[in-house]
């Protein structure tokens, strides 16, 4: 069986060059994941990087007129090699998503789009299901991707050898669900309904499916978007 860990990574809006490091998170998340791996995680020798780190920072800051892109760039260096320094990471691949940001004004009410609502044309395709392996010097493999298409919501089944997710291969057609074998073989398409979408699936232990579907359509009540019911299949 290829193991494999499922996450769902939003492209989310970089931070303004000047905003300031958070310290006390990643501060957290190096103890946090020192007491779970404390023979295999450098966490001594990261937190006293860390108190070189903000003892720096804090010298900058006595200095209004400094360039602080260096730092910070510095920072996102050390941030991003302590988190996936993370033993975990080297026990199995993670899985993701590569898509476009929503759109602002609706990543929070609505994100489906469904052909023939009021919101069809804000649908925007391009994206792909990935495996990104920390062990093998993170090296990434694309499942399966898509040019007009949007893949979403993966759900790992239980034995870690498919791959459940929603996809819309552009925007004429509607979210349906799929399944995939880990190592991108085997699509198929398990619902077709017409005028509909389904969405945000996942394994349940007797092999049966749970989704969000606009089969009986809801609206959200401040807006004309269309909402969905919970259905197990």
């Amino acid at each position: 069986a290829i193991a494999v860990t499922a996450i769902t990574m939003h492209a989310a809006d970089k931070k303004d060059i000047g905003s300031a490091p958070d310290f006390e998170g990643l501060r957290r998340a190096i103890r946090e994941i020192s007491n779970s791996y404390p023979s295999d995680y450098p966490g001594q020798i990261l937190s006293n990087e860390m108190i070189r780190l903000e003892d720096e920072y804090r010298e900058l800051q006595s200095r209004p007129a400094a360039d602080q892109s260096a730092f910070l760039k510095k920072y996102e260096i050390f941030s991003r090699n302590a988190l996936t320094a993370n033993p975990l990471l080297k026990k199995t691949p993670v899985l993701f998503v590569v898509r476009h940001q929503y759109k602002r004004d609706h990543h929070n009410t609505e994100t489906m789009f469904q052909t023939g609502e009021i919101n069809t044309r804000s649908y925007q395709g391009g994206g792909a299901l990935k495996i990104i392996d920390f062990a093998q010097d993170c090296k990434v493999t694309t499942i399966l991707a898509s040019e007009k298409g949007v893949i979403r919501d993966p759900e790992v089944h239980f034995d870690g050898r498919r791959i459940l997710f929603s996809m819309r291969k552009d925007v004429d057609d509607n979210y349906h669900l799929y399944e995939i074998n880990a190592d991108g073989s085997g699509l198929r398409q398990i619902t077709s309904a017409g005028g509909v979408f389904d969405i945000d699936p996942i394994y349940l232990p007797d092999d049966s499916i749970v989704c969000t579907s606009s089969r009986e359509p809801k609206y959200c009540m401040c807006n004309r978007h269309i909402m969905g019911n919970l259905y197990r299949m």
